[in-house]
């Protein structure tokens, strides 16, 4: 079966909330048709627990700004098999906000302390990681 782009992927993965925040954004321009990406998607329950302030950060003011959905995508694939202790990657946000990797000898990953619960999801131009909130 041929590989589906990083938007795509999320979407057959019956997660719906993280795709439709990217409509007409910059940020699916990249998810769509560059790449190579690492995507950590939040269950779509995740964002009913989000602040008011997280809210805001979801839309950007211009097309070009960041918005919170930056901090969830870095640039390359990193595979869930070769995760290490303490691994921090710095994200599309500003690039300087950095997401924290954790796995653990039971073999559970988590990201900025959110656990992968589905991982390695092959994309085209990616990799999709399910994270739990």
């Amino acid at each position: 079966v041929p590989l589906q782009n990083l938007k795509q992927t999320t979407l057959e993965l019956l997660q719906q909330k993280f795709p439709k925040l990217l409509t007409n954004t910059e940020l699916e321009g990249n998810l769509l048709y560059q790449g190579a990406f690492t995507v950590f998607v939040p269950i779509d329950s995740a964002f009913q627990n989000l602040t008011y302030d997280d809210r805001q950060r979801l839309h950007p003011w211009t097309y070009h700004a960041p918005s919170l959905l930056h901090y969830h995508v870095v640039t390359g694939r990193y595979n869930y098999t070769t995760f290490k202790k303490q691994e921090e990657v710095p994200t599309l946000y500003y690039g300087e906000k950095k997401l924290r990797i954790n796995k653990y000898p039971s073999g559970v990953a988590t990201v900025n302390c959110a656990r992968i619960m589905v991982p390695n999801q092959m994309a085209s131009n990616g990799i999709v990681h399910i994270i739990d909130r």
